[in-house]
Parts: structure tokens; sequence; C-alpha cells
């Protein structure tokens, strides 16, 4: 079992759709929506590099493929806990189930308006910008 914690928000539609996490020493993981009901939201995540990463939000791979291929050759179901932390257990494919994939062709939003933000009470920031195709809010540590 691992524990990631929630940084950056990719898209949002009602809820975090699609963000990066954290695990304790820094592994920066790729997290989706595979289900979601009034109790729990569950997420698909792979740990991911600089480099895939930078594929992905540059448009060089679409969403699907980034998910594909694990470059650990781990993948994780994850669920949020009550404290906001997210607890991941490993799955091992050898072929990614069709039903954690999502549909070719979604590359991240462009962006076309300059990103407003707003100071939280916390002393946070949340920045907020967006797209052509979704929202992306996410907290300024």
């Amino acid at each position: 079992m691992l524990q990631l914690k929630a940084y950056k928000i990719l898209v949002y539609n009602d809820t975090p759709q699609l963000f990066l996490a954290k695990d304790q020493v820094g592994t920066i993981y790729l997290c989706m929506t595979i289900e979601s009901t009034t109790l729990y939201e569950e997420y698909f995540a792979i740990p991911i590099s600089s480099k895939k990463l930078n594929a992905l939000v540059n448009g060089k791979i679409d969403l699907r493929a980034a998910f594909q291929t694990s470059e650990t050759g781990v993948w994780y179901k994850v669920k949020a806990s009550e404290t906001n932390d997210f607890i991941a257990d490993a799955i091992i494919f050898d072929v990614v189930d069709e039903k954690y994939l999502p549909l070719e062709g979604f590359i991240l939003p462009e962006f076309e308006t300059v990103p407003s933000k707003r100071k939280l009470k916390n002393g946070r920031t949340r920045i907020t910008v967006i797209g052509k195709y979704a929202t992306v809010s996410y907290l300024d540590y």
C-alpha cells in the first residue's frame, strides 16, 4: 500500500478528474478518475517520469498513451481517504484492462486565458486557468 498526496489538478469538472500526486519520496503519479460515487472517488494511477509528463503536457502524447504503458511496469488503483490523502494499491498487468483506459485522442487542453489567482484563508493561492475544453484549478504551494 502506498500513500499519495495530490499537488496539482490538471483537469477539473465538479471534482478533480486528472491530477498529479506525490508519494513519500517525491515520485510523481498521474491519477485519473475511474469511478465517482457519493461515497468515494476511485482513481487509476501510474508513476510518471518528467520526460513522459512533459510529453503529455506539451501534447506530444495523448492521455491514453500515457496510461497504456507504465515506465515501472506497475499501475495503481487509488482511493481517497478521510484525510484527503490517497491510498494506492498496486495492480500488475501484462496488458492494461480497457476499462481503465481513457479514449484515444484526449490531449490536455491549450489554455487561452491568463491564470486568475485568489489568496485563500490558509495562506495558499488558488490558481485557475480556463481552457478551451476544461478548467484547471490548483493550489500554489
